[in-house]
């Protein structure tokens, strides 16, 4: 068995589809910021091919193609922070390709017209007819090269950002993969089982669901850091010092400009660094705090994976406005 470690476009989806919003994405360059989708938009989707297996998009020849392999699949950050977005296990590179039938083809078909048609897609699918949207998905299933059992699909609920201390040496780069060692695999695979599906629907302290998707653990670990009156105290300080008021960094929201006097002085603190990245005995920093409203606040907790949450919520408001 051999392990590769494979960088995979963002996908609000959890790749089973395309999602849309992502022209000129400031995540992922290259194919998906010109075409406003990639193929491995369906790595995760378990549809079969007419020998019964399912199918990933695979865009190179492996030096050494033989045998079998296990791939984390996961999502660039920046700053050289990575988010597991899935697992393929015991995966065969077959250099024929995929052959889905007819329906599957067609429905992917259909979700690109459908995000055609709400603008999210440019490039060499912007102005095809939906046939001719079919046909080009159907010449490309020879693209679909990881064969492998549906069942050995393992996505996750919602992607895990990886500790620093469990990533190898990986190049930021999507052409090709790392090949990685079993005991980083499974140091990958151990946290993401240990960190995936505990969502609970009660609340923390203050009502509502709990917006971790980790779950209300999580959560207390986090808002223990932002609670930390000495630390927040500071940087609230040195943030008015340096733009003579408190503002949403994310909305712009002014609470003493919406609500008079008894908005004065009022902003959330935000801490931005993950708690998984903060080993025994760290210490929360000013540095580490931005000012948010209460609604982006909530919002941006629940936004994976975190790296660049705060961006990405800029990002999202920035098109809702334009839609």
């Amino acid at each position: 068995m051999r392990y590769l470690f494979q960088r995979i476009v963002h996908n609000d989806g959890l790749w089973q589809h395309p999602s849309g919003g992502r022209l000129n994405s400031i995540f992922d360059k290259g194919y998906v910021a010109d075409q406003g989708f990639a193929h491995e938009d369906w790595n995760f989707a378990r549809d079969v091919s007419a020998n019964g297996d399912a199918y990933g998009y695979c865009y190179y020849v492996p030096a050494d193609p033989l045998g079998k392999f296990c791939i984390a699949f996961a999502t660039y950050e920046g700053k050289g922070i990575w988010s597991l977005a899935g697992l393929y296990e015991k995966a065969v590179y077959d250099p024929e390709g995929a052959s889905f039938d007819t329906e599957v083809v067609r429905k992917r078909a259909e979700q690109i017209v459908n995000l055609q048609r709400a603008g999210h897609i440019a490039g060499e699918y912007h102005k095809l007819s939906p046939s001719m949207v079919f046909d080009k998905l159907k010449d490309a299933q020879s693209d679909y090269r990881w064969r492998l059992h549906p069942q050995d699909i393992k996505p996750l609920a919602f992607s895990i950002t990886i500790p620093s201390a469990l990533l190898p040496t990986v190049g930021w780069h999507f052409s090709r993969p790392t090949e990685i060692s079993a005991n980083e695999y499974g140091a990958i695979c151990r946290y993401a089982r240990a960190n995936s599906g505990n969502t609970v629907s009660t609340d923390y302290q203050d009502g509502g669901e709990t917006e971790f998707p980790e779950g209300g653990k999580m959560q207390r670990q986090h808002y223990q850091l932002e609670r930390n009156p000495a630390v927040v105290r500071i940087a609230k300080k040195a943030f008015h010092n340096r733009h003579g008021r408190f503002f949403c960094q994310v909305c712009n929201f002014d609470f003493h400009k919406a609500y008079g006097a008894i908005g004065a002085n009022f902003i959330e603190a935000h801490h931005i660094v993950p708690v998984c990245e903060m080993g025994p005995g760290d210490k929360t920093k000013p540095g580490d705090m931005m000012m948010l409203c209460s609604n982006c606040h909530r919002m941006v907790h629940r936004i994976r994976p975190w790296q660049n949450s705060v961006s990405k919520l800029k990002a999202l408001l920035a098109e809702v406005k334009e839609a």
